[in-house]
């Protein structure tokens, strides 16, 4: 198994944590073992990483499962989790606003240093300003992907299991749709968030466990774009729905640059392996 590896410990936790082709976390009690031990423990977690068992479920690291997960960040984690998944140093409680006019409040930055890999935690608590970060029993209840307080990129290694992620145009979620669908236009706070699936291959995927909302914009509408181009964004830039099939949207074929994953407070009608190979 290709990837890079790397231990960190937490109190008297110890986890051992695969990166690139999978993100996993392996805990035992490191508390009254040798070093030696350890060490042996190691080593069988690695092999064990390599298994012809682990390989065959050839784990993503960045894949998103809609209302189950983001990588390793499950409806479930703890902030003290991130911590230890993703090393304190890169991992940040700050006021950030979930997008549109909404106004700025405390979450977690993961990785905000790198807007590619980064995410923005949302969780369950209700802050006073005596606490400056979650309690212990805190939840997320929804995932900001690629987002912080940053330029939205124009790269992002999250994505789901169709390969959909932030960049992926208008013509291609059509495709994968197998129809056109509904969102709204440009030039307002929640610009071109995609409003109604019509009952395509993608609604159960984005809608059936917790909630998935994508956004499409032309970023580079600025100085960079034609005169015509320029047009065709006024005549869509307004707080209506449009189809994606509609003149404008086709010719600009914007794509997306926000995902925000919604955790469901019932799981019990969400199935992993059915929402992970809707679209394979």
């Amino acid at each position: 198994m290709t990837g890079s590896y790397f231990a960190r410990t937490s109190g008297d936790k110890l986890a051992v944590v695969a990166i690139d082709s999978s993100i996993l976390a392996a805990e035992f009690s490191a508390a009254g073992y040798s070093v030696t031990v350890i060490r042996y423990v190691l080593m069988l977690s690695f092999l064990f990483l390599g298994s012809t068992t682990f390989n065959a479920q050839k784990a993503d690291a960045w894949l998103i499962v809609p209302g189950h997960s983001v990588g390793p960040v499950t409806k479930e984690i703890s902030r003290a989790r991130l911590d230890l998944l993703f090393g304190k140093k890169n991992v940040k409680d700050e006021m950030v606003s979930s997008g549109g006019d909404a106004v700025p409040e405390l979450a977690t930055a993961v990785n905000e240093d790198n807007p590619s890999i980064a995410l923005t935690v949302f969780w369950d608590d209700d802050f006073s300003s005596k606490r400056q970060h979650p309690s212990v029993n805190a939840r997320p209840t929804f995932i900001n992907v690629c987002y912080g307080n940053f330029d939205a990129p124009r790269h992002c290694k999250w994505h789901f299991s169709s390969g959909i992620s932030i960049g992926t145009h208008l013509k291609e979620l059509e495709n994968l749709n197998g129809k056109s669908f509904k969102l709204y236009g440009f030039e307002w706070d929640y610009s071109g968030t995609v409003s109604d699936w019509n009952a395509g291959n993608l609604a159960d995927f984005f809608g059936k466990c917790g909630r998935t909302l994508l956004r499409l914009d032309r970023l580079d509408i600025g100085d960079a774009a034609s005169p015509n181009e320029r047009a065709l964004y006024e005549e869509v830039g307004s707080d209506r729905q449009f189809s994606s099939d509609n003149s404008a949207m086709r010719q600009l074929n914007p794509a997306i640059y926000s995902i925000s994953v919604e955790f469901p407070k019932d799981f019990s009608g969400c199935s992993v392996t059915k929402f992970n190979s809707y679209l394979r």
